[in-house]
């Protein structure tokens, strides 16, 4: 019991890890849709029409929508129930992201 009380207690772990992750990537992410929703409807969609400024809202957003995509596509748990080596990976690899970001 104890065993299996260590194991759910690092799924938990790592499961709110993630959940922490998604929401502050949330959080930056929105506004930067925000802004591209506006550069659009004042500039258009041609990229080459797009300020400096505008240009780096693109890649940030580009940047940050990678992120969001590598944390929801990486699996917590190996078939077996184990953690996932990689998970833990991930989530340093997006949290150095994160702060190239702000």
């Amino acid at each position: 019991m104890k065993t299996a009380e260590t194991l759910c207690r690092g799924i938990r772990m790592r499961a709110d890890m993630f959940y922490r992750l998604l929401i502050r990537l949330e959080s930056m992410f929105d506004p930067l849709v925000y802004e591209l929703e506006k550069t659009i409807a004042a500039v258009g969609t041609d990229y080459r029409m797009y300020s400096r400024e505008q240009k780096q809202t693109v890649a940030k957003a580009l940047s940050l929508a990678g992120a969001l995509k590598a944390v929801l596509d990486t699996p917590i748990l190996t078939e077996d129930g184990q953690l996932t080596p990689e998970s833990e990976k991930v989530a340093e690899r997006i949290q150095a992201v994160m702060k190239e970001e702000k």
